[in-house]
């Protein structure tokens, strides 16, 4: 027996439990004098295989490389779902804040192949539709240093030709527009101004590349939790699973009809959920 206040967090090792196995853990504990509510809390949490692979949920690595002046490349770590939906993502090597914030542990078997190709093919696609979205903004960001390097290039240009035209008229004082511009160096200032400008267009153009390297998968904490339901004489045996992570056990089923119960009655010798009262 403990007194109830100071029982706080026990824990026991239960050891080594084959599959369908159970076992009962007692706790007496007395309870104050006055009256209050009392709540019990029970996890179970396992070392061994997963309990449940259908929630798992997969971290996908990439490295974003785009071009439009110097290389630049982002770290990006997409999240999926346990059948391949988006969940978020963020440019981060591994998205540790969203491990911790949901309980999340890896897991340690590998994956098939044909489960691995699933993934990435999923994968692709979220990142494909995830680099169009952020295409238009890094477009804007390219665009503005793109036409102020033509703007200064277009600048020195000008300045060249007009100085050229200026002393041309000077030569021949009494030369027709024509004559002016038909001359050779101005031709060729025109001419490397093109190809200039082309060249830095070129430079400026935006591509992007997505390399997959990584694919991590990850568990939702989830476990078994047995407990016994006494009421009399009676002993019920309840089953349900328990979200270690948030500390959310799930509603047990009822032992009558099977379906979830939230809460559980006793009528007419037996144990069942309101509906089958």
């Amino acid at each position: 027996w403990f007194p109830l206040a100071l029982l706080g967090l026990a824990s026991w090792a239960l050891g080594l439990l084959t599959s369908g196995a159970s076992t009962i853990v007692t706790i007496r504990a007395r309870g104050p004098r006055a009256p209050s509510d009392l709540v019990d809390v029970a996890v179970a949490s396992s070392a061994g295989a997963d309990a449940d692979p259908s929630n798992n949920t997969v971290s996908v690595h990439a490295v974003v490389t785009r071009w439009g002046g110097l290389p630049w490349q982002e770290p990006w770590t997409v999240m999926l779902g346990p059948t391949g939906e988006f969940l978020e993502w963020d440019i981060t090597p591994g998205m540790p804040e969203i491990r911790s914030r949901e309980g999340l542990y890896q897991m340690h078997d590998e994956l098939v192949s044909e489960e691995r190709a699933k993934w990435m093919e999923q994968a692709r696609a979220h990142l494909e539709r995830l680099t169009q979205e952020r295409e238009a903004e890094w477009e804007q960001s390219v665009a503005r240093l793109r036409d102020a390097e033509l703007d200064r290039l277009g600048s020195f240009f000008s300045s060249r030709i007009e100085e050229e035209e200026e002393r041309m008229r000077r030569r021949v004082s009494h030369a027709d527009e024509a004559d002016v511009h038909a001359t050779g160096d101005i031709k060729s200032l025109k001419l490397e101004w093109e190809r200039r400008a082309a060249e830095v267009r070129q430079r400026w153009a935006l591509m992007i590349e997505v390399r997959l390297w990584g694919l991590v998968e990850w568990s939702w904490p989830v476990a078994d939790l047995e407990q016994e339901v006494r009421s009399g004489a009676m002993r019920v045996r309840l089953v349900s699973r328990v979200d270690v992570a948030r500390g959310r056990p799930a509603a047990p089923r009822c032992p009558a009809c099977g379906e979830v119960a939230e809460m559980l009655v006793r009528v007419h010798g037996h144990i069942g959920c309101t509906r089958c009262a």
